[in-house]
């Protein structure tokens, strides 16, 4: 049996391995994209229901315990994705090592 190495120094790039750990990256990148989006959508969506109740002219007492509960709901929303924001990151700096080695 004849193995033959190619001269190459983009041999790398074509083995399995590698196409997958690119594939995986490739991943990993759509999947922040795809968070990073959502948060925007989440803050966009607080900053305008904000200003509705700002603007509003109900008693203060009322405007004042709609924007806790406002607030409160944006951070639930927000906790869960800006965790898995810090697992994608976690993974995409991890795939990188995976190809060195």
């Amino acid at each position: 049996m004849t193995i033959t190495v190619s001269s190459s120094a983009d041999i790398w790039s074509r083995t399995p391995d590698n196409d997958h750990d690119q594939a995986r990256e490739s991943d990993i990148a759509r999947q922040i994209d795809d968070v990073l989006a959502i948060l925007a959508a989440i803050e966009a969506s607080f900053e305008t229901n904000r200003q509705c109740l700002l603007d509003w002219a109900g008693p203060e007492v009322l405007k004042l315990r709609f924007l806790k509960q406002l607030d409160v709901r944006q951070t639930r929303q927000r906790e869960w994705l800006v965790q898995k924001l810090v697992e994608l990151h976690h993974c995409k700096t991890m795939v990188p090592l995976a190809m060195k080695s």
